[in-house]
């Protein structure tokens, strides 16, 4: 599980990559806050690439955003957003 920090915007070097910047406990992503660390894993911030489809929906996921050379696509994906 993660949270959403930040605008998404696309990748402009892979039009079905969305960039996002997240928070979460898991390993390391690009550009991400634990890296150097003492504490590799734990809470940080780092960017994650959402694949979408055509019409752009969320199909898979570029776990490195923005330098992952492939991506896992059929992953599970469900998002929310919460209202004020």
């Amino acid at each position: 599980m993660w949270i959403i920090a930040g605008e998404p915007r696309i990748n402009p070097k892979r039009n079905d990559e969305v960039l996002v910047r997240i928070f979460d406990s898991s390993k390391a992503h690009n550009d991400d806050s634990r890296m150097g660390s003492a504490f590799p894993l734990g809470l940080g911030s780092g960017i994650l690439g959402m694949m979408v489809d055509a019409e752009g929906n969320p199909a898979g996921l570029y776990w490195d955003g923005g330098t992952s050379p492939a991506g896992e696509k059929d992953t599970t994906i469900v998002c929310g957003r919460l209202d004020r």
